[in-house]
């Protein structure tokens, strides 16, 4: 019985094989060109559910809150299904417990059966504690770039930089949120000389209601004439530091004013630090720093430009990002 000889096809490439190979060079061409003009990212869209849960008890400390709050609550998760990840870290007066699902997995479903695991949980807590609070993520929520803006400048101008490059990152196509960490917002703060006050008999009530009561904007209606209309608004609310300490607190039966200014020291200060960035350039010594978060809109291509951050160095050259 005599082989089977060979096809059109393989006749085609193998015997005359030029344009087989003519083919094949487009192919490894039209590969290279694709391969150059695809969306490239170091961070694609996962849509990865994560779910935290925040325990607090006040005035318990870390050791009784991970025997008697984290503990449990790790106790009941275990037990679920489609985790991929279970973190938990027990803290003075507050648990947290972290947990990342598999990429897989149903997000609706899994929230529904995480709910009902903690409400198993809560159970067996103890009476003074909270109820725990349940907050739902993604992966998709962590900031695609990072800056870290850092000068030898005053925090006050560190801080309002980095307002100024936050306003114009926010305006780049395709940046969903910018967060700051170790920002302190600029604030008034007013302190009240209690001897003064005293000598006056003059509460300090009093003069907080009366800073309250006079800094607003509100509208007065609206004024008709002849032949115009328009519409009149109070500018009350203070544009200067002089303007709060000249504010009248009380009128003595002599007929003389106090002001503010007589009863108070007003300045500029920044406020409460609620959290902390630093920065250690090639092993030297840590410094205080603003870190610029930034994170992308799903499914949508990030691209950020020399252009967006142009902003940066409007107050200060020294400011490094």
């Amino acid at each position: 019985m005599s082989a089977a000889g060979p096809s059109k096809l393989q006749h085609f490439f193998f015997l005359r094989p030029t344009f087989g190979l003519l083919l094949v060079f487009i192919w490894v061409i039209g590969g290279f060109i694709a391969l150059n003009s695809m969306v490239k990212e170091s961070t694609p869209d996962l849509d990865v559910p994560i779910a935290t849960i925040e325990t607090r008890w006040p005035g318990a400390d870390p050791e009784t809150i991970e025997q008697e709050v984290t503990s449990k609550i790790e106790k009941e998760l275990k037990s679920l299904p489609g985790i991929a990840k279970l973190r938990s870290a027990s803290f003075s007066s507050f648990s947290i417990v972290t947990v990342e699902f598999e990429a897989s997995i149903d997000t609706a479903v899994a929230m529904a059966k995480f709910r009902a695991k903690v409400s198993d949980a809560e159970s067996s807590l103890p009476a003074e504690v909270e109820d725990p609070e349940i907050t739902q993520k993604s992966v998709d929520d962590t900031p695609v770039v990072s800056i870290a803006l850092y000068g030898n400048i005053e925090a006050a101008l560190l801080g309002r930089t980095a307002l100024d490059v936050q306003d114009h990152l926010e305006r780049v196509d395709g940046v969903n949120e910018v967060t700051l960490s170790g920002h302190r917002e600029e604030i008034i703060r007013i302190r009240l000389l209690h001897s003064r006050l005293a000598s006056l008999g003059l509460s300090p009530g009093v003069v907080r209601d009366r800073i309250q009561r006079e800094n607003l904007d509100q509208p007065w209606d609206r004024f008709e004439g002849d032949t115009i209309g328009a519409t009149m608004r109070l500018y009350g609310r203070f544009r200067s530091l002089k303007d709060i300490e000249n504010l009248p607190v009380m009128r003595m039966n002599s007929g003389r004013v106090v002001r503010l200014g007589e009863v108070a020291e007003v300045r500029r200060d920044l406020e409460r630090e609620v959290s902390t960035a630093s920065l250690s350039w090639r092993g030297g010594p840590y410094q205080p720093t603003v870190d610029i978060g930034i994170k992308k809109v799903p499914a949508l291509y990030l691209l950020l430009t020399p252009q967006a951050n142009s902003g940066a160095s409007a107050d200060s050259e020294e400011v490094v990002a």
